[in-house]
């Protein structure tokens, strides 16, 4: 059960909360926005309670009693679990394993992309996802343009291994 008061003009992000017997985020108080928050398995997943002043923006509450408690339409934004409002979705967002706490979004969920189109891009420089974890290097990269031959009548190329993302191990190579 996490209880967050702020000031005006911060927020919280990235927030995930697993299976609690209670309520998963209580707002209170104070004037911030909560954003990219997942939230299943609890008796409430998100409940204002308080003077609570702020939007919740991009986020996910899924397989708990109650989603949203005390929130009107115009308090959550581009979020999954709300009925009603702008850019709602309340759809299974397709966890990869929320019994076992895992509340990663699978390829295919529909809460990638589906976030706040004024949202920063997620840190692969895709659309916003739904959720406390984005969904990173789920696609393919983009072909902008096509080699032509050159004077001595070869095509230049490139190519590449790896999928760019700043949180992986892995090296993303280019190779001309």
């Amino acid at each position: 059960n996490d209880t967050i008061e702020g000031a005006p003009h911060l927020r919280a992000e990235h927030l995930a909360v697993w299976s609690t017997a209670g309520t998963g985020v209580n707002l209170l108080g104070g004037a911030f926005d909560l954003r990219h928050v997942t939230v299943h398995g609890s008796t409430t997943g998100i409940a204002k309670t308080g003077t609570w002043a702020g939007s919740v923006v991009d986020s996910c509450v899924w397989s708990s009693g109650t989603s949203y408690f005390g929130l009107s339409a115009a308090e959550v934004r581009y979020s999954d679990g709300f009925v009603g409002g702008v850019g709602n979705i309340n759809v299974d967002p397709l966890f990869v394993n929320a019994a076992a706490g895992d509340l990663h979004l699978q390829a295919g969920s529909p809460c990638v992309g589906a976030g706040d189109p004024f949202s920063e891009l997620d840190s692969d420089c895709s659309s916003s996802d739904i959720g406390a974890y984005p969904l990173l290097g789920a696609t393919a990269p983009f072909t902008y343009c096509a080699g032509k031959a050159n004077s001595a009548g070869c095509v230049p190329y490139m190519t590449f291994s790896g999928f760019a993302s700043e949180s992986s191990s892995e090296p993303f190579l280019v190779r001309a």
